[in-house]
């Protein structure tokens, strides 16, 4: 009896160590889990209400949430900005596990935790109706709901008449409640004129955060539409707003509007200060790739060759892939006389991007200019594959194939050229050496 009732004890104890091991780990985990990586706040997705009718035609309250769930995704992932998206997550995700010997759920578990860490937890929900019994024809109305801290908050309804349009509408709608100014990127990608009246609702809400990402906005949309100066006088103003604060993103938001500020006083002709707002923006974001790209890129047109190549090659240092930055240190190297070196970063551009037509022209009249013509001929011919309607591709290799006395191929591709470039001032030369190649 006794050995039993040790036996049982010795039992009994690793149970309990065992029980206390999974505790410790669940909590480690719930908190892990429990606290957001953004403002100490989550949204989590709901169930969607439909009506009957609905159902018998095959739509599912799940699979509706989760429609809606991944438009709402698409619009966070297309926007593009530096601002940090809100957490949103699916109700698939729930864990669905118990803590061990306590027939508690862990997802339960979870809620209370984040109750008392004081985690601000949301949930989405919605209702999808219609107006006839059989859900035939009509509009479709969806209104979404978000229940926080405050209670539950009523979305604006969203009508239209089929269910998949209504989807996105609802998914924007919560986008526009939870962080419009994602919502207002997003539409900067679309058509940037569509994303103004946004900016501006930002820019006249809370949170006051918000307005150096909106200010940084509105100069880009003023910029695409060729208003230079206005939009540099609303990147100055980003930056301003952006000062007093020193979190990472508003750290490479001002990096951002730096850039924004160059690139704006570079169209003005300012050249001299346009690369005092690049090295500003490199000195805030030093391992950001494009900020030392987009300097190079003004130096370059400013014909600073040294100074952009040298940015170019920081660029590819940070990102050996990023073929652009590649392609213009080729540019220039080829510019400089150093064929040798342009060769070998124009063949770093085709094993990149096969298909880069114009990495394939450069090495192509590198080839050309080194009197390698059979080279510089498949080069010149790749790019007529790749572009057909490339002109200069056909002047380069009717020449080369001039060298290698190919006359009836040359003229061929000459003419080929005078068709595409007419106002080329090759086309006189060309129409002469092509007369006096048949009189002769």
């Amino acid at each position: 009896m006794d050995t039993t009732l040790k036996i049982f004890e010795i039992i009994r104890a690793l149970f309990l160590t065992l029980v206390t091991a999974v505790a410790v780990f669940a909590v480690g985990f719930v908190i892990w889990k429990a606290v957001p990586v953004d403002n100490n706040k989550q949204y989590h997705f709901g169930i969607i209400d439909l009506p009957e009718a609905l159902a018998k035609r095959g739509y599912s309250a799940t699979v509706v949430a989760q429609r809606i769930f991944d438009h709402v995704t698409i619009i966070q992932q297309k926007a593009r900005t530096k601002k940090k998206r809100e957490q949103i997550i699916p109700e698939g995700d729930a864990l669905g596990i118990e803590l061990p010997g306590t027939g508690i759920s862990l997802d339960a578990f979870l809620d209370q935790l984040r109750a008392f860490l004081g985690v601000q937890e949301r949930r989405i929900s919605g209702d999808l109706t219609c107006p006839l019994s059989d859900c035939a024809k009509g509009h479709y109305s969806l209104q979404m709901r978000i229940e926080g801290p405050r209670g539950v908050v009523p979305l604006r309804v969203q009508t239209a008449p089929d269910v998949d349009q209504v989807i996105r509408l609802a998914a924007e709608e919560i986008i526009f409640a939870i962080d419009p100014y994602i919502l207002a990127s997003y539409y900067y990608t679309i058509d940037p004129l569509q994303a103004l009246p946004l900016i501006h609702h930002v820019r006249n809400h809370e949170p006051v955060g918000d307005d150096s990402f909106a200010y940084n906005l509105w100069g880009n949309v003023l910029f695409s539409q060729g208003h230079y100066k206005a939009a540099a006088s609303r990147y100055e103003r980003a930056l301003e707003l952006a000062e007093t604060a020193d979190s990472s993103e508003i750290k490479r938001l001002k990096a951002t509007s730096f850039t924004n500020w160059g690139n704006s006083l570079n169209a003005l002709g300012d050249f001299e200060t346009a690369v005092k707002m690049f090295k500003a923006a490199a000195a805030l974001d030093t391992k950001n790739a494009v900020n030392y790209y987009n300097w190079g890129l003004v130096l370059y047109q400013n014909d600073n060759l040294d100074g952009a190549l040298q940015k170019y090659d920081k660029a590819t240092e940070l990102e050996p892939k990023y073929v652009k930055a590649h392609h213009n240190a080729a540019l220039i190297l080829y510019r400089q006389d150093r064929l040798a070196d342009a060769s070998a970063r124009f063949l770093t551009v085709i094993k990149l991007d096969p298909d880069h037509h114009k990495a394939h022209y450069g090495l192509g009249v590198v080839h050309y200019v080194r009197k390698n013509n059979i080279d510089a001929a498949e080069e010149f011919r790749i790019v007529t594959e790749l572009a057909p309607n490339f002109a200069l591709a056909y002047l380069y290799w009717g020449d080369v194939l001039y060298r290698q006395d190919k006359t009836e191929e040359a003229i061929e591709k000459w003419r080929r050229f005078m068709k595409l470039a007419p106002n080329s001032p090759r086309v006189p030369e060309l129409t002469e050496r092509i007369a006096s190649i048949g009189a002769g």
